[in-house]
């Protein structure tokens, strides 16, 4: 396994879809405190079943105490999912931000539904690359990442 920058075990079956998203960032929790915050508009620029990677001029502390609100529209449906900020960096005058997603197993089923209909959508014009997701998402969720036949 690999380690994120906290020392927390990652994916190493991860993969990301490079698209853009807007998405409207609040804070949700402090250690076993709620908190209602207001929202930032955020770039989110990679998108995965773990994560995403996200752009502000915000300069957000990682911390994993600390959960986090993106607020994103996947085609039809508005998605709240939670996060928290595992490492960022500065570049180009943003900070760059590395998020894992805090999910119920419920919510990340109902999250990899409402991602594969956008793509869906998006990828409509590409049904031989939507067909590749389809099976790399369903291996995904069932474990299936220990041997990949890209020929089949």
């Amino acid at each position: 396994m690999k380690r994120d920058s906290l020392g927390n075990q990652a994916e190493q079956s991860d993969f990301n879809i490079h698209i853009s998203l807007f998405a409207d960032l609040s804070m949700y929790r402090v250690k076993d405190r709620q908190v209602d915050s207001g929202s930032q508009r955020v770039l989110m620029t990679h998108v995965n079943f773990s994560g995403c990677q996200f752009r502000t001029h915000l300069e957000i502390p990682a911390r994993t105490d600390v959960q986090w609100v993106l607020k994103a529209k996947l085609g039809h449906y508005t998605t709240a999912l939670k996060a928290i900020i595992v490492s960022g960096i500065q570049e180009d005058g943003l900070f760059r931000y590395e998020a894992s997603w805090k999910m119920t197993a419920a919510e990340r089923y109902s999250y990899q539904v409402r991602l594969n209909e956008y793509l869906q959508t998006m990828l409509i014009s590409s049904p031989d690359i939507l067909a590749f997701y389809r099976r790399i998402s369903e291996r995904y969720v069932f474990g299936g990442f220990r041997q990949f036949d890209v020929s089949s």
